[in-house]
């Protein structure tokens, strides 16, 4: 049979068959109801749950900008060429990675000594503070479409030559990640400690190419007419998920992405170029679902 809660749990008082039944028992047992009634216990209610999104993205500026610059993205590991110039170098760091799982082929993330070989991450953060449950990932890298007037973020996600060991020149590249971790409760800042949900990494990226159709001819377009990459393109990378998350934690969402390499001999050949945050711009959506009290 179905399982059915005690009457203990709203009065003590149990009424049955050869039991007394007073005036000062029946008081007792309507002023526990009243108590309950009142202040309804979460397990008592059926535990109810709203949709909430996370949206996060990045546009990177032109390439031609005399200004160039690469934040978000900062180097993999922390080492001390990355201090500000004029700052007091650490005598260490409390986290040397910044994230977990990012390793691709043909790059070694612990070289401390050349720390533009090294690759990039762009971590966005928030706080749950209630328990909830994330139920699906999308991690998106816009291009513009093939042969729109004007191209900015071309990136092809293939190798070159060289490519890395045990791959061919042009094919589908699998040097691009990301990662959902969640802070330590008594540690956030412990990048060790992190509780590690989702990574997805040495994938082939070019398996979740998608373009989107431009509108017919003869049809009314917004003013001004159209962007000169055309409608975007680019890769699309669903996860779908049932991750549990604590009251009060923090989760952070990790893209990590090639490194800058000046020269394929040093690494190998790619098509994200010397500037790899340049080539196309990102887009996170992270869909959850929160606990209703």
């Amino acid at each position: 049979m179905a399982y059915k809660k005690h009457p203990r749990h709203v009065t003590q008082e149990q009424f049955a068959d050869n039991t007394t039944v007073d005036g000062d028992r029946i008081d007792s047992a309507m002023e526990s109801f009243e108590r309950h009634t009142n202040e309804v216990p979460q397990g008592d209610v059926q535990t109810k749950w709203t949709p909430t999104v996370f949206v996060a993205g990045w546009i990177p500026q032109q390439k031609t900008s005399t200004s160039i610059h690469h934040w978000p993205w900062l180097a993999t590991p922390n080492v001390s060429d990355w201090v500000m110039a004029g700052s007091t170098i650490p005598t260490n760091f409390n986290n040397f990675e910044r994230v977990k799982g990012y390793e691709i082929p043909g790059v070694n993330p612990l070289n401390p000594s050349a720390p533009l070989a090294s690759q990039f991450v762009w971590t966005t953060s928030f706080h749950i503070s209630r328990p909830s449950i994330i139920t699906n990932i999308d991690v998106m890298l816009h291009t513009d479409m093939v042969g729109a007037a004007t191209r900015q973020y071309t990136n092809s996600f293939t190798y070159s030559t060289p490519p890395p060991q045990g791959y061919a020149s042009g094919q589908e590249s699998e040097d691009f990640s990301f990662s959902l971790h969640v802070d330590a409760p008594t540690a956030t800042e412990n990048r060790m400690l992190n509780e590690v949900e989702v990574i997805r990494s040495q994938f082939v990226v070019g398996e979740s190419k998608v373009t989107y159709k431009p509108w017919p001819g003869g049809s009314t377009d917004m003013s001004p007419t159209g962007f000169p990459g055309g409608p975007p393109a680019g890769v699309w990378e669903p996860v779908e998920a049932e991750i549990p998350l604590h009251q009060n934690s923090r989760v952070r969402l990790s893209l990590v992405i090639p490194p800058a390499i000046s020269s394929a001999a040093l690494a190998y050949g790619s098509s994200w170029g010397t500037k790899p945050w340049y080539d196309q711009h990102f887009t996170t959506v992270i869909h959850m679902l929160e606990e209703v009290v």
